[in-house]
């Protein structure tokens, strides 16, 4: 294992701190001339010693620097630095990226590395709360502390080394608090809470866990809660409702409307006639015009209808074969591939149906009322359809063709999905509009005492918090994706602090039979024996006083029996199962101790899945993950 000495190099080798011994070198950001960058965040609630909350006001650099990369012929120095992550999220995803502020309490060695990989992914704000200071212990397994933050503020130490890896506009912020109850009840008005993107508690007692828990739920902000000691972590998300909008590249975008042409399609494929073309012409035509051709035969003999079961979709697949001139016409064997895709209807999928028939497609949510406006104005689109289907996506997928005849299709397929985004953006507007004028008529139907009331007393949460109402104004990339995607739409919905992940009981019962090596049940109810153990002792973990390793082991198979009755465990003897003991034997061991090796892993996690609540297109994880260092597994248990 490495020794303090080796940690205190490496750290200064990659920070660009001077090495005793060696010439002095500037900081990343100072060799790249980013070192003055002005940062501004986005709804920062602060809280100052003596002084009343400020609320920073909304960034308003957008798209400053895709605009800059369309000016000039090189890629700007922002581009370039995050040209990877555009491939994945585009520039949308990465202005939410920039846009996004998070909260991260207790500076740990895990929380520190969680911030580490936003603040290097782009975040704009990260703001950091712990009160201790810093000790000889936290240095050894902390890389964001040094030997010159022995005795200062832990969170003011690790931010300062922090922000020498940060990109230019992003930066960790320290506070030297907690997120704990009497801090957020120090605030006479919460206004901004729901601007941050997530907050997150790492290592923290029960009581924080559940009080900002708490206040997120009320305000929709998504919430994540880490616990680590020794090889395992648990990991917790916590999402009343998030909406994603994904901007995937894959297969899934392909929506080619064999079954029900539109009218230029139609007269497309009826401009080929199969029996007069040349062999080279007949081996050239695409199979899309291919599928539809014999689907349209198909369907004149059965009375208008697709192919039912594999019996008919074998004489469908015969039909085309039958057509072919010779064993070299690929275009043939590639619409013999499209039979399945063909015969299944096309329509308006489930999950986005459910969204049209809930209550929230209705009103104007305040939290997300951008998102309910988008899915309002695409219900209305259908419903103005004549063929009751979505906006077409225009994508069209690689196949043997002539220029020609590929280019034409494919000119088809972009028109129809333009005149539908344009159809959409006019129903967009319409609806707007009427949400927009909804209230005005509901205040002119009332008394003058009703009328008067503001925005903010009208969209309360549900603890009668004020906010200022739902968003609607977006980006046209925004809408432009939207209508691209919108058959993989997705509203994430999960259980709050007090919610529990389903079929604990049959699953750790599962758990204990002979043979079964998984213990994520088993190491998530010793996760709860160790909570409660830490409300109990002050916030200390098991195993951390000499002497009192079997008086702790014994503590906790107490907690969690108690755990496990509550839970529903029914067992005559009243002993913890072995494998429970075996856990929690490891847990006092450990001390609570953090290895460097599992914050590393863990902060990569978490940082992932607050990537994801951040640019909205993946969806996150909606439950708790348990990593289990001891055999390098992990599992999920859902609510």
């Amino acid at each position: 294992m490495a020794s303090v000495v080796d940690l205190e190099r490496l750290r200064a080798l990659v920070l660009g701190n001077p090495v005793k011994g060696t010439k002095p070198v500037t900081s990343r950001l100072d060799a790249l001339g980013m070192a003055d960058s002005t940062l501004h965040p986005v709804y920062r609630i602060r809280r100052r010693k003596n002084k009343e909350p400020v609320l920073a006001s909304k960034s308003t650099n957008t798209r400053q620097g895709h605009q800059n990369h369309a000016r000039n012929e090189r890629p700007d120095r922002e581009t370039q630095l995050f040209d990877r992550q555009l491939r994945l999220w585009q520039s949308l995803g990465q202005q939410r990226i920039r846009e996004a502020a998070v909260k991260i309490c207790d500076c740990s060695a895990t929380s520190a590395q969680i911030a580490k990989n936003l603040l290097l992914a782009g975040v704009r704000t990260i703001d950091m709360f712990d009160n201790k200071v810093v000790l000889q212990s936290d240095i050894g397994h902390h890389f964001f502390l040094n030997q010159e933050s022995l005795g200062l503020n832990r969170s003011k130490e690790c931010c300062r080394l922090l922000n020498e890896l940060g990109p230019p506009k992003s930066s960790a912020d320290w506070n030297d608090e907690l997120l704990d109850r009497e801090y957020f009840e120090g605030f006479d008005d919460l206004h901004g809470f729901w601007g941050w993107q997530a907050h997150m508690c790492v290592r923290r007692p029960e009581d924080d866990e559940s009080v900002t828990s708490e206040y997120c739920w009320d305000f929709y902000v998504p919430t994540v809660l880490v616990q680590t000691c020794g090889l395992v972590a648990t990991i917790r998300v916590q999402i009343r409702e998030l909406s994603i909008i994904p901007t995937t590249h894959s297969d899934s975008l392909i929506d080619l409307r064999l079954d029900s042409p539109f009218p230029s399609l139609s007269a497309f494929v009826k401009s080929f006639e199969m029996d007069k073309l040349e062999s080279h012409e007949h081996a050239h035509v695409p199979a899309v015009v291919i599928i539809m051709h014999f689907l349209d035969i198909f369907k004149s003999n059965h009375d208008g209808k697709l192919p039912q079961d594999s019996a008919q979709r074998e004489e469908l697949k015969q039909m085309i074969l039958a057509e072919k001139r010779n064993a070299d016409e690929e275009n043939f064997d590639e619409a013999v591939g499209m039979i399945w895709k063909a015969c299944q209807p096309t329509k308006v999928p489930e999950h986005v149906e459910a969204l049209f028939n809930d209550p929230q497609c209705n009103k104007a949510a305040w939290w997300d009322g951008r998102f309910w406006l988008l899915v309002k104005s695409l219900r209305e689109f259908v419903k103005q359809n004549p063929s009751r289907q979505l906006p077409l996506s225009g994508v069209l997928p690689d196949m043997k063709s002539d220029t020609q005849s590929y280019i034409k299709l494919q000119s088809i397929y972009r028109q129809q999905a333009s005149e539908d985004l344009q159809k959409f953006k006019e129903i967009l507007r319409e609806v707007r509009q009427t949400i927009e004028d909804e209230p005005e008529e509901e205040e002119n139907s009332e008394d003058e005492e009703k009328s008067e009331k503001s925005d903010s007393e009208r969209y309360r949460t549900d603890n009668g918090h004020h906010t200022e109402g739902p968003e609607f104004d977006m980006p046209s990339e925004m809408v432009e994706t939207f209508v691209k995607n919108c058959a993989h739409i997705r509203l994430i919905r999960g259980g709050n602090y007090y919610s529990h992940p389903k079929d604990l009981i049959p699953k750790f019962t599962k758990e204990c039979e002979p043979g079964n090596e998984d213990y994520t049940v088993t190491w998530y109810f010793a996760f709860e024996a160790l909570a409660r153990y830490r409300r109990q002792n002050g916030d200390e973990y098991p195993g951390m006083r000499k002497g009192q390793e079997e008086q702790d082991f014994n503590t906790l198979s107490d907690i969690v029996l108690n755990v496990l009755a509550y839970r529903g465990w029914d067992k005559d003897e009243k002993k913890v199962p072995e494998k429970l003991q075996k856990a929690l034997r490891e847990m006092v061991r450990s001390s609570g101790c953090e290895l460097p090796h599992i914050s590393s892993l863990v902060g990569g996690i978490v940082s992932q899945e607050v990537i994801k609540i951040a640019t909205r297109q993946y969806i996150p994880l909606n439950g708790i993950c348990v990593f289990d260092g001891y055999r390098s597994a992990t599992g999920i248990l859902e609510f």
